[in-house]
Parts: structure tokens; sequence; C-alpha cells
């Protein structure tokens, strides 16, 4: 399954109904430059996600690296290039795969 994280509080909330109810276990897949897993994206309380959104730049503008945490609406719709748009949108995208617990 693939993740564009927008709302990563209703997202790790689908995250953890389908484990808490269905079994189901999610790993990460490794096509993307983040490794957070489901329970840290977007999650203020995990270390590594804050590491994540302040240490990750992208270009802005042509001229200016920003940290994701620090990139604004304005600076998307307005001073983004396509290609630093798209490099913005990959940052959050993630794929997992869902393996469903088999009872015995």
């Amino acid at each position: 399954m693939a993740v564009r994280w927008r709302k990563p509080e209703l997202e790790r909330e689908f995250f953890q109904q389908s484990k808490d109810m269905l079994g189901v276990s999610w790993s990460l897949q490794p096509t993307g430059s983040c490794f957070l897993s489901w329970e840290d994206f977007g999650n203020p309380s995990s270390e590594s996600s804050n590491r994540y959104f302040s240490q990750t730049k992208i270009s802005v503008g042509g001229n200016q690296l920003k940290a994701l945490s620090d990139i604004t609406e304005a600076d998307v719709e307005n001073k983004m290039s396509s290609e630093e748009y798209n490099a913005w949108e990959r940052a959050f995208v993630q794929v997992y795969l869902g393996k469903i617990k088999q009872d015995p």
C-alpha cells in the first residue's frame, strides 16, 4: 500500500486499527528516502520523526534549501518549481506491505 502522508495522526490511526482489529503487520518497503515506521512518521513525540522533518531539506525557489518542517503552504503554492514540488511530495510518500496474521 502506498501512503502519501497528509494527516499523520489520522493515517496512523488506520494502521493501528488494522493492526489491532485485523492482525495486520505492516513493513516499510525500501522505495524512498524516508525510513520512518508508520508509528513514527509525523509523530511529534518521535525524536526520529522530528529529526527527519528538521534535517531533510528541499530546494525552494531554486536557490534556498529549507527543512521540511519550515516549508509553508505559500512556498509550495508560489515558489516551488515542478521538480521541487515533486521532491517535496516524495518526502511524504512511503510504501508498506501488510500481512494478515493467519491463525494456525
